[in-house]
């Protein structure tokens, strides 16, 4: 019985674990792609102040 309970109980924090990793990758992700399209579109407004802004 121990062998088959322990499995049922470490699932469930490795689980947890890894939805933790992904959420806090996708958070980091997506304020780093916040921030580069930031960076990219004042760097294409300093860069070409003659191009409209699309």
């Amino acid at each position: 019985m121990d062998t088959i309970c322990k499995p049922s109980q470490t699932l469930p924090w490795v689980q947890l674990t890894l939805e933790a990793m992904i959420s806090v990758t996708n958070i980091l992700i997506f304020f780093h792609l916040i921030h580069g399209g930031l960076a990219l579109q004042l760097l294409l407004l300093y860069a070409s102040p003659t191009l409209p802004s699309g």
